[in-house]
């Protein structure tokens, strides 16, 4: 098999060239790295490309339909005549954070607003790393709110020794997150102070919820 490309050069689509199993959708200028060589039935050579994070990002009219389908958007394989040489464009921490990036974007995507704002807190993070993930909101949150928090118990609180779903208490600060519980805080009720999941917690003012409620509708989901 001879070919003027091997494993790791960087590759440009060449102009006119149209996903084979989306037609109507243009490879054009789509720049990735080649993982793999390969010939199919008629010995033909194909190159398996798997896109750089700037072809990845611009990809988000594309990746609902391949997820959909069952197709896979992080890579291609196309005919050697298909591309030609290029420049890298990025690294390969960058792909991987991007790939990432948009497989919590992609999880997120039929929540609209509040999703894209989910998956801006979640970044690049794993989103099976539990802790990482908890880690992130407690950072976000701590740019957003302000203490002390009036707030009320929820429903959603299954009840204790101390708090019950309908109590009134104060959110003075955050704790140490917790892996099950997720983010926790401290909070003064009328029984003593104790540490609280903040997904149990509806803060009385409207505005200081509404930036709770991305987290709530993240943990409850989660």
């Amino acid at each position: 098999m001879k070919t003027a490309f091997k494993v790791g050069d960087s590759v440009v689509v060449n102009k006119g060239v149209m996903d084979a199993d989306f037609p109507d959708y243009s490879l054009e200028g789509l720049q990735g790295r080649i993982q793999a060589i390969e010939t199919d039935e008629e010995d033909a050579t194909l190159v398996l490309i798997a896109w750089d994070s700037k072809s990845l990002n611009s990809m988000r009219d594309y990746i609902p339909v391949c997820e959909e389908e069952g197709y896979d958007w992080q890579s291609c394989y196309l005919y050697t005549e298909e591309v030609s040489l290029a420049s890298p464009r990025d690294t390969l921490e960058e792909v991987e954070n991007t790939i990432q990036r948009l497989h919590n974007w992609y999880d997120w995507l039929d929540y609209g607003e509040e999703g894209d704002r989910i998956a801006a807190v979640l970044g690049a993070i794993n989103a099976e790393d539990d802790l990482a993930c908890h880690l992130a909101w407690q950072q976000h949150l701590q740019k957003k709110l302000s203490f002390p928090i009036a707030a009320e118990v929820t429903d959603d609180h299954e009840g204790d020794a101390h708090l019950r779903p309908g109590d009134r208490v104060k959110i003075k600060a955050f704790d140490a997150p917790d892996e099950i519980m997720g983010v926790m805080v401290a909070v003064n009720a009328t029984n003593g102070h104790f540490s609280c999941p903040l997904s149990d917690l509806a803060a009385e003012d409207s505005e200081t919820d509404a930036i709770i409620a991305d987290y709530r509708t993240w943990y409850n989901c989660w």
